[in-house]
């Protein structure tokens, strides 16, 4: 007798964890893990997937917001546009099916959108003597080629500007911290120095800028 309700106790137990499995396989989730990194100014493109979903579906944003030039079309629940700033973003999104009762699922992303242009301190400018020396890291994050000009200046305390370093190159698509060197003896005075990168895509009649600035330096009289 008392195996037997043991036996029925096991069938009942694995029936109801069958039930709940196939409950929560049945129940409505996004897939997508991340949203992808867009560069500003290019074309960005990501399909938000749902997972035991109900078609159609309808997608909103709850909280937060996509940076400005990006949308979510709520039917297709594909974001698209072109980001016009770069900055870093947290939104959260719902989906609903259109099962009887409809679900709905709800995921938090967080992701950035970044310059098609960057430009970086490789090695901050240093002072020795009167020689400031360092390296600025540039990044073309876009599809084309860009068409570089890149100069560092010192600007004393009278407005007088002194060069370190200019180079004019062809910057690679999708290239990442391509260092440029510059060193120069400087006389006495007080010194900001400016960094400054112009990228060209005459193609596509785009112009896309970058800078850094550090300082002040004190360069002794000589």
């Amino acid at each position: 007798m008392k195996a037997s309700r043991v036996a029925i106790a096991v069938v009942v137990l694995v029936g109801a964890t069958v039930a709940s499995s196939a409950q929560n396989n049945d129940r409505l989730t996004i897939a997508t893990d991340s949203l992808e990194t867009c560069v500003v100014d290019q074309p960005c493109y990501q399909q938000l997937r749902a997972g035991a979903a109900t078609a159609p579906l309808q997608w909103r944003i709850v909280k937060g917001s996509l940076p400005e030039g990006l949308q979510l079309d709520a039917r297709s629940g594909v974001i698209s546009g072109f980001a016009t700033t770069a900055a870093e973003y947290e939104v959260q999104i719902e989906v609903s099916d259109s099962s009887n009762p409809p679900q709905t699922a709800s995921r938090s992303f967080s992701s950035k959108t970044v310059p098609t242009l960057a430009m970086d301190w490789g090695t901050p400018p240093t002072l020795q003597t009167t020689t400031i020396s360092g390296t600025v890291t540039v990044s073309n994050n876009a599809e084309n080629v860009l068409d570089l000009t890149a100069i560092i200046v010192a600007v004393n305390e009278r407005g007088k500007a002194f060069a370190l370093g200019y180079q004019h190159f062809d910057l690679p698509a999708k290239s990442t911290e391509l260092r440029i060197t510059f060193s120069s003896q400087l006389p006495g005075g007080r010194y900001t120095i400016r960094a400054d990168a112009i990228g060209e895509v005459a193609a596509r009649h785009r112009i896309y800028r970058a800078a850094r600035e550090a300082g002040a330096f004190q360069v002794p009289a000589q």
